[in-house]
């Protein structure tokens, strides 16, 4: 009887405590992060998250969940269009820069979801025209706010190997930029982390202060894996599936900006290769991005860093996927020739004073999930539209 009692007073404990977690992920899920994220060692005020395995879209104020099936195409109105409310699609044209290369052409239709993935998608049509350049479509997402200023930005990513293309995940800013890039051409496969502006040694070779070229040490193409960089005011991190590459402290951004995606080629023999004879698919499977962001105050004549509420939730939400950083070599050469390009700052672009690393919120450490993302295991290449 004592034994019956034990085990019945086991089973209300177990059964409360799995009520209580399901009513703080409810809670959490239903948009009352405004308390901000935090990992063991960063606090961040906004989140976007984004899980296109599982139909999932989270940002700091809702959760929206579809009820479609995984396959859709750029008409669906579910997925995507949650996803278009806060990414715009490229459609534009970036000119050729250098010799013997030709423009980036990038259409909204080489942006599509289908098989439990975001793709976006470099397209060869041949047939359409005697020019390369006008027969080689890219693709290409990036937020429509621009007051990002610090954060961490991952994502669960299968890269194509088909030789010609460039895909990059990366912060954009018109004075600076924050990239992680992988060329489908390059063999062993490495990851090409930079920063712009970059400096050049007196060869003519991209400095090791502000490039580096990471071995994967696997098939990029092969399966997913997580690619990521946390942004702070004096540094840059970069890890792979969770595992510490490389920091840069030259030259790091101090102004807000954009983050986005982009799959591109332009056939130079010195950095993309190509032309690309067929056609290429990168795959997104999920996007985690924690952030500060900057914002100008009242009287319109300076930014500041914006802060968690609270007014909804009373701790912070635990950020999605987080993974045991480890720190690992990195000493291979940068390229010869970064594809860093010029770029017209947008016309509604906020200017902003930096926000000291002592600004971020400090919060206590109390984590929940915050929704069900499947996290398990670049260059000023990217001329932004005129209005977004």
């Amino acid at each position: 009887m004592l034994l019956l009692c034990i085990l019945w007073l086991t089973l209300l404990l177990f059964v409360s405590s799995i009520q209580t977690q399901l009513a703080l992920n409810s809670e959490q899920t239903s948009g009352l992060c405004d308390c901000g994220y935090r990992d063991d060692q960063n606090a961040w005020t906004d989140g976007w998250f984004m899980d296109f395995e599982n139909n999932m879209s989270v940002n700091s104020n809702s959760a929206r969940k579809t009820n479609s099936s995984a396959d859709m195409s750029l008409s669906s109105p579910t997925l995507l269009s949650l996803l278009q409310q806060d990414f715009f699609m490229a459609n534009y044209e970036i000119a050729a820069k250098y010799e013997n290369t030709y423009s980036r052409l990038f259409s909204n239709e080489n942006v599509k979801i289908d098989n439990n993935a975001l793709q976006l998608h470099v397209t060869v049509n041949n047939s359409t025209s005697t020019q390369q350049q006008q027969s080689v479509m890219c693709g290409a997402i990036g937020t429509k706010r621009q007051d990002i200023l610090y954060g961490s930005f991952r994502s669960q990513m299968r890269l194509s190997n088909v030789n010609g293309t460039v895909q990059a995940m990366y912060f954009f800013n018109p004075d600076g930029e924050i990239d992680i890039e992988v060329l489908g051409a390059v063999a062993p496969p490495q990851s090409y982390f930079a920063i712009h502006p970059g400096l050049q040694e007196p060869n003519g070779r991209a400095s090791a202060l502000t490039h580096d070229n990471h071995p994967l040490g696997f098939d990029p193409s092969s399966d997913f894996h997580e690619y990521r960089f946390d942004w702070y005011p004096n540094r840059a991190d970069f890890y792979i599936d969770g595992q510490l590459a490389q920091s840069l402290s030259t030259n790091i951004p101090q102004k807000p900006g954009r983050f986005m995606f982009s799959h591109w080629t332009d056939g130079n023999t010195k950095f993309s290769k190509g032309p690309p004879t067929t056609n290429a698919i990168m795959e997104i499977k999920s996007i985690v991005a924690v952030f500060n962001t900057s914002v100008l105050d009242a009287t319109n004549q300076s930014s500041s860093s914006t802060d968690g509420s609270c007014q909804k939730s009373q701790t912070s939400c635990a950020i999605p996927g987080i993974k045991n950083d480890e720190p690992s070599s990195s000493s291979s050469s940068p390229p010869s020739q970064s594809s860093q390009e010029t770029e017209p700052s947008p016309t509604n672009q906020v200017e902003s004073s930096p926000v000291k690393s002592s600004s971020i919120k400090s919060i206590p450490l109390k984590l929940y999930l915050v929704a069900s993302l499947d996290l398990e295991s670049p260059s000023n290449d990217f001329l932004e539209p005129p209005l977004i």
